[in-house]
């Protein structure tokens, strides 16, 4: 009989540490765990400059992009985006005559357009956005778009994307390579 007794104490043991392993698991697994939001614009902002640097004008179902191209503003459509906006911008800084302010408007404001054009519906307003090529040649940071600068400075989160472009011009010239940032804030 006294050997009887001795086998309840270890199912009794083996139980409560099974109870307590069980409530320890339902309570860690039930509780309402958040991924961090960091993660989450730090990959919006990645995934925003990747969507720019492989999409080519070509493959936009966007009406404003289909005029320009129907008015021959855009005239490669193999181009990328990053790669459009690289060849408005050499016509700006190299083409255009530095006294020629039309030109240079023109081509400014064309950047500026198409970049605002495809940000604004993708790219929530609670976000501040900014595209800035870094010229290496002319020792230049150009700011094609800026958007909520003013939320910038007071901003809690700031991601940078750097990417490496050029454009090849024709079969003697290539622009670049270049720097772009991207920068996403809240």
């Amino acid at each position: 009989m006294k050997l009887n007794r001795k086998g309840y104490f270890f199912v009794i043991d083996a139980f409560v540490g099974s109870v307590i392993i069980f409530l320890t698991l339902s309570v860690v697994l039930s509780s309402d765990v958040k991924p961090s939001r960091l993660s989450y614009d730090y990959t919006m902002a990645e995934d925003f400059t990747t969507f720019l640097m492989n999409t080519k004008m070509e493959d936009l179902n966007n009406p404003f992009i289909n005029n320009w191209t129907n008015e021959g503003i855009i005239s490669n459509v193999k181009n990328t985006i990053i790669q459009q906006v690289d060849e408005f911008y050499y016509k700006e800084r190299y083409i255009c005559n530095a006294t020629n302010d039309t030109c240079i408007g023109t081509y400014r404001d064309y950047n500026y357009n198409i970049i605002q054009n495809l940000t604004d519906s993708l790219i929530s307003s609670k976000y501040g956005f900014a595209y800035i090529i870094e010229d290496s040649a002319l020792g230049i940071n150009e700011t094609i778009y800026n958007r909520s600068v003013d939320k910038r400075a007071s901003s809690n989160l700031v991601v940078v994307s750097k990417k490496i472009t050029f454009l090849q011009i024709n079969a003697t010239t290539i622009f670049g390579p270049q720097m772009v940032s991207i920068t996403v804030w809240i």
